[in-house]
């Protein structure tokens, strides 16, 4: 258990370029400058997640986004940083990794493609750790955990970002109980089980209103909390900080959560600190502005 709590934003700077529809603008500047990162670090955030656009896909690292990101980043102080390498995320929705019909025929393929795909940036100035891939389902653990397991074996220091569904009320937790809660208990000890991990961690959307409604806000701090002390690993979350909205086929919006102030982010905060969590992470939506609402 750390001793220290631990923030990142869930996304770095962006390259300065932006879609609104199908067309591209430029805000006129690259945001992974120092200066940015700085700021980034300034605002208290300990780790940085490379993402997005900053992913790492084999591409000759040198010239590469995220050694960019890697190398701005580090002169700025920050000295954790989380690359999201696509192939390993890739690797943990395959139908099976290692063995007759899997990927890999033998566990040393597997861990010399492990080693291949790190080899970049694993020792690289500032990389804490990999990001594996978002929001499993139960579905996919297997594979997931075949994955955690295959890198710490070969580097047991290594993080990895692992984050997990929330409650949700469907068989994305679980294929034979139909409780919502029971199903998330139930799903977070299947991550735990089949990928040795020492942490828990999924992200928590407490703004949806039709979410708040079907009360499972509250209790997914709760389920996860409790699996967390149970199984005595670390707790970990995601604040969705956001103001977000999307449209039915109709074109009508069939949410409208409210924006996010300050007393928000204390309240939840506070409530995870009480519950123990060690590490949070920031993340936050944008839509175009001037929806219409009617």
């Amino acid at each position: 258990m750390r001793k220290q709590f631990d923030f990142y934003g869930y996304n770095s700077p962006t390259n300065g370029t932006f879609y609104v529809d199908d067309a591209k603008y430029f805000s006129g500047e690259d945001f992974r400058n120092v200066k940015r990162y700085k700021e980034y670090k300034d605002a208290g955030f300990t780790l940085l997640l490379l993402q997005h656009e900053n992913s790492y896909s084999g591409e000759p690292f040198e010239g590469s986004a995220c050694k960019l990101c890697m190398d701005n980043a580090y002169k700025a102080g920050i000295k954790k940083i989380i690359v999201s390498d696509v192939r390993l995320k890739d690797l943990c929705v395959e139908k099976c990794v290692v063995g007759k019909d899997g990927r890999f025929g033998t566990e040393k393929e597997f861990l010399e493609y492990l080693d291949f795909c790190t080899a970049p940036y694993r020792n690289y100035k500032g990389f804490y750790g990999v990001q594996l891939y978002d929001e499993p389902t139960c579905e996919e653990m297997r594979s997931y955990g075949t994955v955690c397991r295959g890198l710490h074996k070969l580097f047991p220091d290594m993080y990895l970002q692992c984050n997990m569904l929330t409650i949700d009320g469907s068989d994305r937790l679980s294929k034979t109980e139909k409780n919502p809660i029971k199903a998330f208990r139930e799903y977070l000890n299947l991550f735990l089980d089949e990928s040795g991990m020492d942490s828990v961690l999924y992200d928590e959307y407490p703004f949806r209103r039709d979410y708040i409604i079907g009360g499972y806000s509250l209790s997914t701090y709760q389920v996860a909390a409790g699996v967390a002390r149970d199984r005595n690993v670390e707790f970990r979350n995601v604040l969705q900080s956001w103001e977000y909205m999307w449209q039915s086929d109709s074109g009508k919006p069939i949410i409208n959560p409210r924006r996010c102030v300050k007393q928000d982010m204390y309240w939840q905060l506070n409530l995870l600190m009480g519950m123990g969590c060690r590490e949070y992470a920031f993340f936050t939506y944008f839509t175009k502005q001037h929806v219409d609402l009617n």
